[in-house]
């Protein structure tokens, strides 16, 4: 297993690829206090991934290229939260759009920027 990035400000985004799948693990605190926890597995080419845990019942994800991917997650076989990922060329910061309802329930439209630690 090799680790790809950790982010780290209030939250932690482990990603790590093993096998030709990206390992995602997301752990973190939502503005309100209430705990968020998604893990699952995608294929790091794109494709259907495997939940591990979380408030989705399907995940599925797009390389658009070597530094930029989009990933919808499912419930109730309709999606409901789309994340479109852009790591820059230096590979220090990475720039996340997201858009549905989040892992905590609540409606989101905007842009986090992480930078590796």
């Amino acid at each position: 297993t090799t680790e790809i990035y950790t982010l780290s400000l209030h939250d932690a985004l482990p990603i790590s690829e093993s096998g030709g799948d990206l390992d995602i693990a997301v752990k973190g605190t939502a503005a309100d206090g209430t705990p968020i926890s998604t893990h699952y597995t995608i294929p790091a080419g794109g494709g259907n991934g495997k939940v591990i845990e979380s408030p989705y019942e399907a995940v599925w994800g797009k390389r658009m290229s070597a530094n930029e991917r989009e990933t919808s997650y499912s419930k109730g076989g309709k999606v409901v939260y789309t994340t479109h990922a852009q790591l820059s060329k230096d590979g220090k910061t990475l720039t996340v759009h997201s858009k549905g309802t989040n892992p905590a329930g609540q409606k989101v439209d905007g842009t986090v920027t992480y930078d590796k630690q």
